[in-house]
């Protein structure tokens, strides 16, 4: 099959791959978060295994919580850790959008 009308099935197909791709691409499935956890003088904890919480507000006030991962086990080496937020709780799939 060849001639305009293959291009333009073609496009069409073309444009559903490219929409699907970008639509599915709109809310990650993990986003990696990295911190430092210290005492209140600024000295990082001791290596161990804490449990913390980790949200995601829509505002600066913090009133408005989108998403909560729940308490999650977090290991902490030399003050420093990281966690894929949305690897126990997932996102909702309209977290990022406007």
């Amino acid at each position: 099959m060849t001639g305009p009308k293959f291009h333009q099935i073609l496009s069409i197909v073309l444009f559903l791959i490219i929409l699907s791709a970008s639509i599915s691409a709109g809310v990650p499935g993990t986003i990696r978060y990295q911190g430092r956890l210290t005492d209140t003088d600024g000295t990082p904890v001791d290596d161990n295994t804490y449990s913390v919480k980790f949200v995601i507000y829509g505002s600066d006030t913090g009133d408005d919580s989108l998403w909560y991962s729940g308490f999650q086990a977090v290991i902490v080496t030399g003050g420093l850790f990281d966690y894929d937020l949305g690897s126990f709780v997932a996102f909702p799939q309209d977290l990022f959008i406007g």
